[in-house]
């Protein structure tokens, strides 16, 4: 060491000063290049998007489009939205229009639709969501569907373009229209049009409340009372448990299936079959044939003819009128101080 504390192997303008290393350029072994595109940048921004969620609070009114009234924002088509029992009830009014993507109105939560609400995904409804007479709620993604909950209810006055449908314990109302097929295992009220099927699962009790256009027709396996004066216009099946009560008219065939029953006090335009095992009740009229192998029971008129069948099992309760004459390969009891014409 020299006199000034150096060390004897220091050289003038050397750096002692320790050194990084810079990164290296070059891949270790067996490793890839990752190149990252705009679009593949495009895409994750997009799967980001999908996943937006927003919440009703209520807490500056009724107004949609309010943002205060939202947890993070007004919903758009790539939101996930969700209306709970907070604050004041969401209202769209008349006029206005409205998007989402899937909506969950759940159990206490309310929305009154008197706009156009636009869905690129389903709707879950547990709690009430009431479509105005100038209401329109739209689903605009391929098999998507509104699905009523066990207590949830939904009142359509307007326009559901769409597809319905309603667990055990659900009520729907509807006085508008259905753009797609309406299946159920709860309570309805139909008056207006359904564009597709009417399905009524087991447990299902619906009644019309005024005429009521089916273009799918309709599968029974429920409860159906057609009322005194209206109109059921379209096919009908009566399956295995269920029930057809036609107090009102029938716009087409009735079709009774092996466990069915059917109930006609008011009139089938079109013709009446029924399978073996079937039960049917005539009190009324039918416009066209009554074929079964089941039991029946009837009086009043058939326009067609009767054709009962080898099983078939038929008695008259009172005057029947037979405008196309009777086939009976079953068992046929006209019963006393009755007459058959």
């Amino acid at each position: 060491m020299c006199k000034f504390g150096m060390r004897d192997d220091f050289t003038p303008g050397m750096n002692t000063t320790a050194r990084k290393p810079f990164p290296s350029t070059r891949l270790a072994p067996n490793a890839r290049a990752l190149t990252v595109s705009a679009a593949m940048l495009l895409a994750l921004s997009g799967l980001a998007a999908g996943a937006q969620e927003t919440s009703w609070t209520g807490t500056e009114g009724s107004d949609w489009n309010d943002i205060e009234n939202w947890s993070d924002q007004v919903p758009d088509i790539a939101t996930d939205t969700v209306i709970g029992p907070a604050g004041d009830s969401p209202v769209i009014e008349a006029g206005e229009t409205a998007e989402a993507n899937n909506l969950d109105v759940d159990a206490g939560g309310q929305l009154q639709l008197d706009g156009q609400l636009t869905l690129d995904g389903n709707a879950s409804i547990g709690g009430v969501v009431r479509v105005g007479d100038n209401g329109i709620l739209e689903l605009g993604g391929p098999g998507a569907s509104v699905g009523v909950l066990a207590d949830g209810e939904l009142a359509i006055a307007g326009e559901v373009a769409g597809d319905v449908t309603g667990d055990a314990g659900s009520s729907i109302a509807l006085t508008g229209s259905v753009g797609g097929d309406l299946e159920t295992g709860g309570a309805l009220d139909a008056r207006g049009s359904i564009d597709g099927a009417l399905v009524l699962n087991t447990g299902a009790e619906a009644a019309t409340t005024g005429d009521l256009r089916v273009g799918g027709g309709v599968s029974n396996a429920g409860t159906l009372n057609v009322a005194a004066g209206h109109a059921l216009s379209g096919g009908l099946s009566t399956e295995d448990g269920g029930e057809t009560i036609l107090d009102g008219r029938l716009d087409g065939d009735l079709a009774v299936a092996t466990g069915g029953t059917g109930r006609i006090a008011g009139e089938v335009a079109g013709d009446v079959t029924g399978d073996a095992g079937s039960s049917i009740a005539l009190t009324g009229s039918v416009g066209g044939d009554l074929e079964t192998g089941g039991v029946l029971d009837a009086r009043g008129s058939i326009d067609g003819a009767l054709v009962l069948n080898t099983g078939a099992e038929a008695a008259t309760t009172g005057d029947l009128r037979v405008g196309g004459g009777v086939s009976n390969a079953g068992r046929l009891n006209v019963a006393a101080g009755h007459s058959l014409n």
